[in-house]
């Protein structure tokens, strides 16, 4: 004969999507090129151990945050990146991408400005309008 049947109960399972979250720069921030260096900091849900961190100023066309050429830059997912701002002055997209998966995670949107140093006249030749 045929041995006794058990019926058990169905596991339930939650299937976790990635997240991150890209705190610095906050969407809306000015980097200023030629300043300090920023932190690029970021929190995850994965445990993935790099991500991909690249730049673009159109959102489609993405750089390496290091070279500026077409690609990214591979760093490990410790949660912060920090990046020598490039001199591509103007509105910007940084976008984290999960290196197991090829999944983007985030993207925020910033500013990277430029800065003017006034060199002269110096304030003391500086006199009343006549």
């Amino acid at each position: 004969g045929r041995g006794a049947s058990m019926s058990l109960p169905s596991p339930n399972y939650t299937v976790k999507q990635p997240t991150v979250t890209i705190s610095a720069p906050a969407a809306g921030t000015h980097w200023t090129f030629g300043g300090a260096n920023q932190n690029i900091i970021w929190t995850t849900n994965t445990n993935t151990a790099n991500v991909q961190i690249s730049y673009s100023k159109n959102g489609v066309d993405y750089k390496n945050m290091t070279t500026g050429a077409a690609g990214y830059t591979t760093v490990a997912n410790n949660g912060t990146y920090n990046w020598t701002i490039r001199d591509d002055i103007g509105a910007s997209t940084i976008k984290v991408v999960d290196a197991a998966r090829s999944t983007v995670l985030a993207t925020v949107n910033f500013d990277i400005v430029g800065s003017i140093t006034l060199t002269a006249p110096s304030a003391s030749g500086v006199g009343p309008a006549r």
